[in-house]
C-alpha cells in the first residue's frame, strides 16, 4: 500500500513482500551524482513518467540512508528542500537547478529499502 508522506512524496509500505536482491548495476544516473549507500543492494532501477529509480535493499536505519545521501547531494550543490521522519520512515527532497531527488526509505518486516527518484525535465 503507498503512504502519503508529504506532497509529493509516496512510500510503498511494503507488507508482505518477500525480497530477492537481483545483480543489478547500480544505475550511472545515480552514481553521477551519490555513491550508493555502504552495503546497499540494488533489488530494481526502472524508468517511467515520474523519471528514474531504483530500489536498494540496506542494512541500516531509515534515517542513517537519509542522512547519507543528502550529504552526498549537498556536496554536489543539490539543495535540501523537504526532511521528513516517522517512526520506520524517513524521506528527503533534494533539488539542483531543474533536477530533482527523491529518498525515501522504509522499515517494514525486517528489511529496510531505499527508493531513490531522480527526475529532470
Amino acid at each position: 500500500m503507498w503512504h502519503r508522506f508529504a506532497k509529493g512524496l509516496a512510500i510503498l509500505l511494503l507488507a508482505g513482500f518477500t525480497f530477492q536482491v537481483q545483480a543489478d548495476d547500480y544505475p550511472a544516473a545515480f552514481a553521477a551524482e551519490a555513491a550508493i549507500y555502504p552495503g546497499g543492494q540494488v533489488f530494481q532501477s526502472y524508468q517511467d513518467s515520474d523519471g528514474r529509480h531504483v530500489d536498494l535493499v540496506v542494512n541500516a536505519d531509515p534515517s542513517d540512508v537519509v542522512d547519507y545521501y543528502t550529504q552526498q547531494l549537498k556536496k554536489r550543490g543539490w539543495r535540501l528542500k523537504n526532511y521528513q521522519e516517522a517512526g520506520p520512515i524517513a524521506a528527503a527532497d533534494l533539488r539542483r537547478a531543474d533536477k530533482r531527488m527523491i529518498i525515501s526509505v522504509v522499515r517494514e518486516r525486517g528489511k529496510v529499502v531505499a527508493t531513490l527518484t531522480l527526475t529532470t525535465p
